[in-house]
């Protein structure tokens, strides 16, 4: 079985997608956390990132020429390494404590968001 090349420009325009939406969500939801803590809302930052997740992934899919679920999987892992490094350095230097658990739960989520969106961009492609 032959794997297929990966289309870099595939992957770093739906990783960029990705960065671009969840990225400003993000920095809101950390500069709003003590107000959002006790809150419901607490989740709406969440839900919009998940989302982000699942657009990068269809627009990575229609990008892709062969294998597209396994490229938009591979960018949006692409744009959630990013995220994580720049966030372990400022968790190790705030706290020194890092939830791997919820690294690797979060990595889980954001890939299947974008193989999920994925399928929705293919079926849109055809």
């Amino acid at each position: 079985m032959n794997l297929p090349r990966f289309e870099t420009r595939a992957l770093a325009i739906g990783a960029a997608v990705l960065l671009a939406l969840a990225v400003p969500v993000g920095v809101v939801s950390v500069l709003v956390a003590d107000e959002l803590s006790s809150s419901a809302w607490v989740a709406v930052p969440f839900a919009l990132i998940v989302a982000a997740a699942a657009l990068s992934g269809a627009v990575t899919a229609r990008r892709a020429i062969s294998a597209p679920t396994l490229h938009a999987g591979a960018a949006a892992a692409l744009a959630y390494l990013v995220v994580v490094v720049v966030a372990v350095i400022r968790w190790a230097a705030d706290s020194g404590e890092v939830t791997w658990t919820g690294v690797f739960a979060g990595a889980a989520v954001i890939v299947s968001a974008g193989v999920i969106g994925a399928l929705w961009g293919e079926r849109k492609r055809t």
